[in-house]
């Protein structure tokens, strides 16, 4: 049996009695009793803050003032000087009348167009120049190896945008030169091409580049991140640190390969974010800042990689419906969405807090995110992978989903300390939780690896935001413990004493 050294969050009130006063993300990967009470086996749809306080996530709403006549999965906004917000949405569709779709801070439709073709993830780009401020639309389509035309949004009309290269399905913006930089499919997938400083619709025909060409890989994203911009393909990447004249006076663009093994496989899994730019491999999420990339997601390694813990009621990715993934970055934290099991869907949502890395996961299901200004603050937007052909609005101003109820729980891992710093070699006895927080939760301490408790009970706390303490006080015997607290309706703990003798 492995001897358990207390972790520093984790202190004696009195002899007999452990603290828990700041709780842990999610561990899938340590021995459950080496993760003890200083992280969690299992958990879903909590939140904690970084002082290591817990509670149940906040909820969403519907947005849209009526749903769309299709499924949306792709989402971006539309800000300009005089003060305009609006939300842009892209539909998927396996006809020939997929549409993209511009909405008010009300969720209510401004104008659509249904000319796109079996459009699958749309990429929305703001770009902006001294005589307009335009979003820029790039897809490819679900079937076939050809991309649609790339559209422009401008805040009142959506229209097609003349003399991009063909089949362009990636767009992003080189800021140093305000150029766009654009990635094409099917003759030449391994090509990016440049378009002339300021100007967008210009593109000459010597301002493009074959990235290892011949290497089975076709080119999956572009991120622009600070001065530089990252081309991912699947097994590598691309860092273009700026451009220089050549002798011709033509510009030569300067970049470094990045040939570390992993890359982006999917389109919409890179993001660039204030920490850097962050990618979905074959073996997790990675973040980089143009040098060798860091596996940030070790965490959840069994999600990726297979392999999963008995004591975690998840499923791994589903690595054949890998195309459906999103990333995106909002409120200093990364959201992972991905389907699990045998769906086809995201039906998990993993919430990444880099200052504290930690891994939460949540069971909403959306297909595309993005952060929008509906109202003064910024909010996370999202179109729904399954139910109404809707988008929610995350905040902490609801409760529940959208009128369901959230299930929420956590459960500690495995402990076996008494207190007073030695090793067990034979039962303890547990006797009396006390939890301060609020809501009604329902507190078990699971025994000697058993998935329930028979002795479980709902303990009444405050009503949020007052706090109040509840005692439940049966008695429990074993050598191994686990804490789990559960609810289906809003709860919040800031601490929990368990009170043990020999």
């Amino acid at each position: 049996m492995v001897v358990q050294e207390l972790p520093s969050i984790v202190g004696l009130v009195r002899p007999g009695m452990l603290s828990l006063s700041q709780f842990g993300g999610l561990d899938l990967v340590d021995d459950p009793e080496e993760i003890g009470i200083k992280g969690a086996i299992d958990l879903l749809n909590v939140d904690i803050d970084r002082r290591g306080r817990i509670r149940s996530r906040d909820g969403y709403n519907n947005f849209l003032s009526s749903a769309a006549s299709q499924r949306l999965n792709s989402l971006g906004v539309y800000y300009n000087v005089t003060g305009t917000k609006q939300l842009l949405a892209s539909s998927v569709d396996a006809g020939a009348n997929s549409f993209l779709a511009a909405y008010t801070t009300a969720g209510a439709s401004i104008a659509s167009t249904v000319t796109f073709n079996n459009l699958a993830q749309a990429q929305f780009t703001r770009f902006g120049g001294p005589a307009a401020e335009i979003v820029y639309v790039a897809s490819w389509r679900v079937v076939g190896t050809s991309a649609n035309s790339v559209r422009t949004w401008d805040g009142a009309a959506w229209a097609v945008a003349g003399g991009f290269p063909a089949n362009t399905f990636a767009l992003d913006v080189q800021a140093l030169d305000n150029r766009l930089v654009a990635a094409t499919i099917a003759s030449n997938s391994s090509r990016i091409a440049f378009s002339d400083a300021g100007a967008p619709g210009t593109w000459t025909a010597t301002s493009v580049l074959d990235l290892t060409p011949g290497d089975g890989e076709r080119i999956v994203d572009i991120v622009s991140w600070r001065e530089l911009v990252f081309v991912f393909k699947e097994t590598k990447f691309f860092v273009f640190t700026g451009n220089s004249a050549g002798a011709t006076g033509l510009p030569i663009f300067n970049y470094r390969p990045v040939a570390a093994g992993v890359g982006s496989i999917a389109r919409g899994c890179s993001i660039a974010t204030p920490t850097g730019v962050y990618f979905l491999s074959r073996r997790g999420i990675y973040r980089t800042t143009g040098g060798d990339p860091t596996l940030i997601s070790r965490a959840l390694d069994p999600i990726f990689r297979g392999g999963l813990s008995s004591f975690f009621s998840g499923s791994e990715l589903n690595d054949a419906a890998v195309s459906v993934c999103q990333l995106w970055w909002h409120d200093e934290r990364l959201y992972f969405a991905y389907p699990s099991g045998s769906s086809t869907t995201n039906d998990r949502l993993a919430v990444y807090d880099p200052q504290v890395d930690m891994w939460l996961l949540w069971n909403i299901a959306t297909n595309g995110m993005t952060t929008f200004r509906a109202s003064d603050g910024e909010e996370l937007f999202f179109s729904y992978a399954t139910g109404t052909n809707d988008i929610g609005r995350h905040s902490p101003s609801f409760t529940d989903d959208d009128g369901t109820s959230i299930s929420s729980y956590y459960q500690t891992g495995w402990f076996e300390q008494d207190g007073r710093g030695r090793r067990l070699n034979e039962d303890t006895y547990l006797r009396g939780v006390t939890v301060r927080g609020s809501g009604s939760p329902t507190i078990a301490l699971l025994t000697d690896y058993n998935t329930s408790d028979s002795l479980a009970a709902v303990v009444t706390l405050g009503t949020n935001p007052l706090l109040a303490r509840a005692l439940h006080n049966p008695s429990y015997k074993g050598k191994l413990f686990s804490t789990k607290i559960s609810s289906t309706s809003p709860w919040s703990i800031s601490g929990i004493k368990i009170g043990q003798y020999p």
